[in-house]
């Protein structure tokens, strides 16, 4: 009988009580009027832009064209370069399996000559 009485009572008071619950979570909260900074991984000649000031951009829209001039041209240099020290690999091992008519490089010929 105490028992029902006392679940009773604790379901009237239900309204009654109030419980605080809050929750934390870390996270960034910035304004809709910061500015987004605009950034490439490549530098170059800026051939066309389409920047306005307070302009709606989406994901992926196209805002500056870049002349990738330059960057062919370091390509072919580096391709060049990679060419090089491939060549001058084989004839360190050329070299190191004793096989001195194989050298195809005139550096590796001038430093072991």
């Amino acid at each position: 009988m105490v028992i029902v009485l006392a679940l009773i009572i604790f379901l009237t008071l239900l309204p009654i009580i109030k419980v605080d619950i809050s929750s934390q979570s870390r996270g960034v909260i910035r304004s809709k009027t910061d500015n987004v900074p605009v950034t490439s991984i490549v530098s170059g000649r800026v051939t066309w832009l389409f920047l306005r000031n307070n302009a709606i951009v989406k994901k992926g829209d196209t805002l500056i064209k870049i002349s990738k001039l330059s960057l062919d041209a370091d390509k072919k240099t580096q391709d060049t370069l990679s060419r090089s020290v491939s060549s001058l690999l084989k004839d360190i091992n050329n070299l190191l399996l004793n096989r001195v008519s194989h050298l195809a490089t005139s550096t590796a010929r001038e430093d072991f000559f």
